[in-house]
């Protein structure tokens, strides 16, 4: 087990790299659109393929299905920050290389009866890339598409008798989208620079159901489409100006997911996912899918051999993303693996996964996206827990009156 001090420790660096960066989601493919799709599942769940919308088998720390909360039996915290290496690739072999560091999420839980209370933040949707180009030694062009969608849930949850739950609440959304071109060329006030930003900031809404049994649990989600009312700005080198404001529109996603469990350790999980764009963004986006398939090895822990009882997991996930490139359509395929380190508290744990994902095909779109991520995720601060008493109970005296 892992003691006291190091927990906090490792708690305090976790949160220290967190605050250094929320910018990730780089893909060369965000010149389409954005490429990234945050579940909203947490790090156990991404080193099993992203996979736990009906997972009620464990102590879930992601609300990817807001009922989900109700797995919890005390106040729990949880936070995690993901960083890597991305490459990109062309079809004439040139090849880019970036790193990533992002701070996907925290989420917080609080139980009272059978009622639970729980907020998450994470990222939503993303996609960054940049580039430099010399044309010749006197011109060169930069590039830069920079956006971002989070997402702050705020969730109610309830757990009836025989196993069922249901989660519910709303859901802000907070981003831009930045574009900035600059051609420079020694031609002083004469050298070309654009940029034009829009921000958005509105309310969604999410609903969540889980039914739990002793060796499986089946759980869907439905998340609300709308359009986020935005404000846009254009800006040259010589003057700045406000655009009509437009629309950006998210999908309806449904998602479901199945969890089983067998021999009391081994453990098989699937999910799939579903965003339907047809309503809003007809013209550019399509109807897209994400499916993702899972296994672990949870054995219950013992204070010897230590290493003997870790938990392991692997998943694999196969997604079409809602924009074509080339007129192709755009698969993204990821590999995973992970284990956590478990503390002396059994709901304070520490989540590992590495993800290996290849998005895109040089065949298909002329162009590539290659990543290794690791992700790491901290549970605990279990701190509203009842202190026990250290004192066996007894009698106090009474002074005897007098009469």
């Amino acid at each position: 087990m892992v003691n006291l001090r190091h927990k906090m420790v490792l708690a305090l660096i976790i949160i220290m790299l967190g605050i250094t960066g929320l910018s990730a989601g780089n893909s060369i493919f965000s010149l389409a659109g954005l490429p990234y799709q945050y579940s909203g599942n947490d790090i156990y769940s991404q080193g099993m393929g992203d996979v736990g919308i009906g997972d009620g088998l464990r102590l879930s720390n992601g609300f990817a299905n807001p009922a989900l909360m109700n797995t919890a039996g005390t106040v729990n915290f949880y936070t995690a920050l993901k960083m890597g290496n991305i490459n990109y690739t062309t079809d004439g072999d040139l090849e880019f290389g970036d790193d990533a560091l992002d701070f996907p999420f925290f989420s917080m839980v609080a139980p009272f009866r059978r009622h639970r209370f729980g907020f998450q933040f994470n990222s939503y949707k993303s996609g960054n890339v940049e580039n430099y180009v010399v044309i010749s030694d006197s011109l060169s062009e930069h590039n830069l598409i920079d956006s971002y969608i989070y997402k702050l849930d705020f969730y109610y949850g309830y757990r009836f008798n025989g196993g069922l739950s249901i989660g519910v609440g709303p859901n802000v959304y907070i981003g831009h989208t930045e574009q900035e071109y600059i051609q420079e060329g020694g031609f002083g006030v004469f050298n070309a620079r654009y940029k034009k930003t829009v921000t958005f900031t509105d309310m969604g809404f999410t609903a969540g159901i889980l039914k739990q049994a002793p060796t499986w649990s089946l759980g869907g989600r439905y998340e609300y489409g709308k359009e986020l009312e935005t404000e846009k700005e254009f800006a040259s080198i010589h003057s700045v100006e406000d655009l009509d404001s437009e629309a950006y529109k998210l999908p309806h996603r449904v998602g479901v997911g199945f969890a089983k469990k067998w021999q009391g350790k081994y453990k098989l999980a699937s999910d799939f996912n579903y965003e339907v764009w047809d309503d809003f963004n007809g013209v550019d986006y399509h109807n897209s899918w994400k499916a993702g398939v899972g296994v672990a090895y949870e054995p219950k822990m013992r204070k010897r051999g230590f290493w003997k009882y870790v938990p392991y997991r692997a998943g694999l996930s196969l997604r079409e993303l809602p924009f074509d490139y080339n007129n192709n359509k755009i698969y993204e395929q990821a590999y995973t693996v992970g284990f956590s380190l478990p503390f002396k508290s059994k709901i304070n744990k520490l989540d590992f996964a590495l993800e290996y994902m290849i998005r895109g095909d040089e065949v298909d779109h002329g162009i590539r996206d290659e990543s290794i991520m690791l992700m790491i995720g901290f549970s605990g601060f279990d701190i509203f827990r009842k202190v026990h008493r250290r004192v066996a109970p007894h009698e106090i005296p009474v002074k005897d009156s007098d009469n």
